[in-house]
């Protein structure tokens, strides 16, 4: 007696293995593929009574979620290869959200009122209004933000004018990579001295 030879079919997007001429074996196939059409529907059913998405959506609510919990940072500087590394330096953590962007002190104030930052990181010398002036104006309409001075220069005037202005941190640019993160957990845990980050 000679056996069937095996074949391989392709039947709804995968190979399936089986003998040649056999209903039974197409039959058997039709009825698991029903079978796992009925679950993902019961499971997407479930999903939705639940109050839980599925999917794509599920991603997007997480995303939104996290947006919503985490601290909101306005970046400003005027060099925008400067604003990108400060996006990769706080890109993977999970508590902070970068909101905007500013490349000067009015921008930095238009950008402030719509998207309403906890947290701006803020350069000094910028083209039209400074960062000094922008830091005042600020906390002076926005109750409750927290600024934190980014500058090129460790000088005891900044310093000074930082702490005037009403900025709760202080960083040197040369040290960014180390100081950044440290000087925003500070801050945002209600340190309301001036932090000089030394060269």
């Amino acid at each position: 007696m000679v056996s069937a030879r095996p074949k391989t079919n392709v039947k709804g997007g995968g190979l399936h293995a089986g003998t040649r001429g056999s209903p039974a074996d197409a039959s058997s196939l039709g009825h698991g593929t029903r079978q796992l059409d009925c679950e993902r529907r019961a499971y997407s059913a479930a999903r939705q009574v639940s109050g839980v998405p599925c999917g794509t959506c599920a991603v997007q609510v997480l995303e939104s979620e996290r947006t919503m919990s985490a601290i909101k940072i306005l970046i400003v500087d005027d060099s925008a290869a400067f604003r990108r590394r400060v996006r990769e330096i706080l890109a993977l953590e999970p508590d902070i959200a970068v909101a905007g962007e500013a490349a000067d002190g009015r921008e930095a104030l238009h950008k402030a009122r719509q998207i309403k930052p906890n947290l701006v990181l803020m350069d000094v010398r910028m083209p039209g209004m400074n960062g000094i002036d922008a830091t005042r104006q600020l906390k002076c309409e926005m109750t409750g933000i927290q600024v934190i001075i980014m500058t090129m220069h460790d000088l005891k005037e900044y310093r000074e004018a930082a702490t005037a202005s009403g900025a709760s941190g202080y960083v040197v640019k040369r040290r960014l990579t180390e100081a950044l993160l440290p000087t925003i957990r500070s801050v945002c845990q209600g340190q309301e001295q001036c932090y000089a980050v030394r060269v």
